[in-house]
């Protein structure tokens, strides 16, 4: 919610060079800075200075250290994309070596054909999540935090983005044409 508040802000500043219209365009151009950023949030976030593994009580200095660190990474890992400015003209495609010069790689990325699908079911994604992890640790009879990570993430994976396609298909669309369609009527 920072970033498109950030964004917003930018694009409704007076003038072509405000502060924050400044702040945007350097995160935007240096992706590489931002998640190298993102990374030692990750790495302090795993430390016992954040709290420990397990879930648990912990006091209110080391929890008020994870969410920040949480935050500072989540910040950072998305604001290279979520702060870029549009690119003038058509969208390259990845393969073509214009997708890659002038900052155009991150559209051309996020163009893509999987990333747009994954953008679509993205909140069913949200939604089934932790049930199929859930479900699929009654399956394999594991405790928490046991278990090989590619032996759970690939299958529990799978199995979300199905059950998010489903939801999406079947009753994200359905709902949105109904909306479209009859809204009007119970607005007057």
């Amino acid at each position: 919610m920072g970033l498109a508040v950030l964004s917003e802000w930018a694009w409704r500043e007076p003038g072509p060079d405000g502060p924050v219209r400044r702040f945007c365009r350097t995160v935007a151009a240096s992706p590489g800075v931002c998640w190298l950023v993102a990374g030692a949030f990750y790495v302090l976030n795993a430390t016992p200075a954040a709290g420990g593994r397990f879930i648990g009580a912990g006091d209110v200095w080391s929890s008020a250290l994870h969410s920040a660190t949480g935050i500072g990474f989540a910040f950072f890992v998305i604001a290279p994309a979520a702060l870029a400015p549009r690119p003038i003209g058509a969208p390259a495609r990845l393969r073509d070596a214009r997708a890659w010069t002038g900052g155009r790689w991150m559209d051309s990325l996020l163009r893509h054909r999987v990333c747009q699908f994954l953008a679509r079911v993205s909140y069913g994604v949200f939604l089934w999540q932790f049930m199929v992890l859930y479900l699929w640790r009654d399956f394999t009879g594991q405790e928490i935090f046991t278990g090989s990570f590619w032996l759970d993430a690939v299958p529990v994976t799978l199995v979300t983005v199905l059950l998010a396609w489903a939801t999406f298909r079947w009753v994200e669309e359905p709902s949105r044409r109904w909306s479209r369609t009859n809204a009007p009527r119970f607005a007057r």
